[in-house]
Order: structure tokens, then sequence, then C-alpha cells
């Protein structure tokens, strides 16, 4: 996996690009030349902290590729960006599309957010339909109405179809879809990991790895990266 930090030229933008990199299990890193020079001293100092291990979370954010790449009226790119900053706030998750779920990347996951409006693929919708109705949750904030390509039906109506419920998040279980119209209502529901470290009291952002935990403190632009002792035994602290 590979992330592009386009149109980066502040270095609060280049920092937050980083950590983004980095929590999302990024193997590789490309930037236009004329942002790595704009943002020279934040790259210098925080790239080298980036380490390649896959995420540890079972909560994932959709991307809507087709969206995108038709251009279909009402996307947008900001919001979308906005919206995910937001779920960065209430938990650590991973980003996947409609080939990736084909691929059975739902099987290791336990919450899948809808952040706005998507087109999808029909076979992603079944897939998605299957995972609300066997394993996991669905959830779908404020506007964000998925439509079925080339048919005249939404991922709502194929779940009512199927005997699934669209609730609101007053009442969740283990199952299901949801539409929610704030993050704390989500949130409770998931294991939060924004946090602020004892030492300092500083508020950061933590995203858990397979071998480390990775913390960005936004307001110092400064990574942390601690390994993770369970499991792996005894090891010194990276920062």
């Amino acid at each position: 996996m590979g992330t592009e930090a386009a149109l980066v030229t502040e270095a609060e933008n280049a920092a937050n690009a980083l950590y983004e990199s980095l929590a999302n299990g990024a193997s590789q890193i490309h930037d236009d030349p004329q942002n790595i020079f704009r943002s020279l001293e934040v790259q210098r100092a925080l790239r080298p902290k980036l380490i390649v291990d896959p995420p540890d979370t079972p909560v994932a954010a959709f991307y809507p590729v087709e969206s995108e790449m038709l251009q279909v009226p009402g996307f947008s790119w900001g919001t979308l960006v906005g919206r995910t900053a937001k779920l960065r706030q209430a938990t650590d998750y991973d980003v996947c599309d409609s080939s990736m779920i084909a691929d059975g990347y739902l099987a290791k996951k336990r919450d899948l957010f809808f952040l706005v409006g998507a087109d999808v693929r029909a076979e992603t919708a079944r897939a998605v339909v299957q995972f609300a109705a066997s394993r996991g949750r669905v959830w779908l904030y404020k506007d964000a109405a998925v439509t079925i390509l080339h048919e005249s039906t939404t991922l709502a109506d194929l779940a009512v179809r199927q005997g699934i419920a669209v609730r609101d998040a007053t009442n969740v279980g283990a199952t299901g879809l949801y539409h929610f119209n704030d993050w704390q209502q989500a949130g409770r529901h998931l294991e939060a990991c924004r946090f602020a470290i004892p030492e300092d009291g500083a508020p950061c952002y933590r995203t858990r790895h397979r071998e480390h935990e990775s913390s960005f403190f936004p307001k110092q632009q400064r990574f942390e990266i601690r390994p993770r002792v369970s499991g792996h035994g005894n090891k010194e602290t990276r920062g």
C-alpha cells in the first residue's frame, strides 16, 4: 500500500499526512517535490520514524473509489477527509474499497463505516449486507446513502429485503446496519484510541499495529513509536 500526500504546503498538514500514512500501514510514501521542499524540516524529522507494520484494528472506513473515478455529482473529497479525521479521534481505523472487500477483507473486521455517500458494485453491496447479517456492524453517517451501481436501489433497501432492519444508534447490537448522527453515538461502541501520554498530558492520536503502537502529537508535530510488549517479549522504546 502506498499513499500520496498531495498539495501539502504547510508543516501541520505535512505532519498529519505522514501520520495517516503510518496509521494506515503504508509501505511506501510518494510526495510531489514542491510539497517536500515546502515542508522540508517536517519531512526530515518525521519520515524516518515511519515503520511498515500492518495496523491492528477491527474498524474500517470505506473509500468510495467508484464515486471518485466516475466523478459522481455530490461526491466531496473534502467532506470525506474531514469525517475520517473525526473518526480518527474516536478510534483507530483502516481503509478499504470494493476490491479489498471482494478479496475477503471484512473477515477480520467488526465495524465498517460509510462516512459519505457512495456508489458501489452489486457484489460489494451483497458482501456488506452479508457482513451486517452475520458478523459485524455497518455504520451510515448522516446523509451517507449507499447506492448500487446500475440498479435503482440502495444498500439499505437490499438489507431490508434480506430481513435486516436499518436501525438508529440508540439500540446497537453485535451485528446490523445503523444510522448515526454524531460521533459519540458510534464512538461509545468502539474502543477509543485518542488518549494522553502520562508524562506530559499532551493530547495525541494512537494507532495500534502488530508489533508497535504509534502516537502522534498534533500540537508538537511529533511521533512516538513504542513496541507492543504483550506477546512479543521485552523491547526497547523507539521514539
